[in-house]
């Protein structure tokens, strides 16, 4: 089970659901002043970690980020021991990332890149004295860019090719552990918890 999917996962029974609040996702009491524990995120008891290598796909990773929630991530990561693998910060909360990812958006739609990089270079670019290229910030594109590259493979890493392959998934609220085999975890419920 990629830590990708266990993201998106919550408890599946029903007093859990219905008292699901995904403004308090951590039982930290400092987000969470009722002190009520919270079935989001799930976490993983007696867990075997697995690294499959997949193609690197920074696209993929960039379209998904918006979607994951950093603080359930950072819970799961630090309980996994993988906090090595995680950005000390979500990248979307840098103005770079944001500005970087929607030029290369824009470059999508409107032409290639080159043609953009042209077009602006007088207003982004400035050459120094030793003939290297820098941006208004002062620093160089291709720091920013390694920069990117490296948070990209390390989210890469982390998202898609770390995964459980046994353990157990449990719920913060009420204790309700799903199991893992063999990468697949089991949500059905018994009937009287569904």
């Amino acid at each position: 089970m990629k830590l990708l999917t266990v993201n998106f996962l919550t408890c599946a029974v029903k007093s859990c659901k219905s008292s699901l609040s995904f403004s308090s996702t951590t039982n930290n009491s400092s987000n969470n002043p009722t002190g009520e524990l919270s079935p989001y995120p799930l976490h993983f008891r007696d867990a075997v970690l697995e690294r499959t290598e997949i193609n690197y796909n920074p696209r993929f990773i960039q379209n998904i980020l918006p979607r994951v929630n950093w603080q359930a991530l950072s819970i799961t990561a630090s309980e996994l021991g993988l906090l090595a693998l995680l950005p000390g910060k979500n990248p979307l909360d840098d103005p770079r990332w944001s500005a970087q990812s929607n030029t290369e958006a824009d470059d999508q739609h409107n032409g290639s890149a080159t043609d953009r990089i042209e077009s602006q270079e007088g207003k982004d670019e400035k050459v120094n004295l030793e003939g290297e290229v820098t941006t208004r910030e002062g620093t160089q594109p291709e720091e920013d860019e390694n920069e990117k590259d490296k948070v990209l493979r390390q989210l890469h890493t982390l998202l898609l090719e770390t995964s459980v392959s046994e353990g157990k998934l449990a719920c913060g609220k009420c204790g309700f552990e799903y199991p893992i085999k063999e990468g697949v975890g089991n949500f059905l419920l018994p009937a009287h918890l569904g």
